[in-house]
Parts: structure tokens; sequence; C-alpha cells
């Protein structure tokens, strides 16, 4: 869907939207930015726990795209909360 163009030293990624139908482009943002707001959230908890935010997406993160049936971890969350 997206094509992954280059990834910084900061693990920044610059992606491609070219090969997306337009109506593929809306979702495609959507859950963009949905991703990014359960790394904001994955961020926070693991400086608050003071541990690395790669341990907590092993522990459970990656868990909730996975393993909890939603569409979304976000949508996880949200339920979770």
């Amino acid at each position: 869907m997206m094509e992954v163009l280059r990834v910084d030293e900061r693990k920044n990624i610059d992606l491609s939207k070219k090969s997306l139908m337009p109506d593929m482009l809306d979702e495609a943002q959507k859950r963009w930015k949905k991703s990014k707001k359960v790394h904001e959230i994955m961020f926070e908890v693991a400086m608050k726990l003071k541990v690395p935010t790669e341990q907590l997406y092993e522990a459970w993160g990656w868990d909730l795209y996975e393993r909890c049936g939603f569409e979304h971890a976000l949508d996880a969350m949200r339920v979770a909360m």
C-alpha cells in the first residue's frame, strides 16, 4: 500500500502515497494517525516506567495489534481505558 522511502537516525520514516488509490489514501492516513497516537501513548508510559519503549511493545504492545480482535491497537486501548 505505502512505500518506505527512507528512515533516518531518529527512526523517522518517510512514506510514499503515490501507489495508493484515492479512496485508499484517506484510510491509510487514518490508520497512520492512529498508529502515531499509539506510539505516543507507549512512549509516555515507557518514560513514566523508566523502561525502553521497545520493551513495552514486546511485552504487550504488539499483542494489541495481533490478538485483541480490534481493527487497530488504539481501539483496544480505548476499550481498556
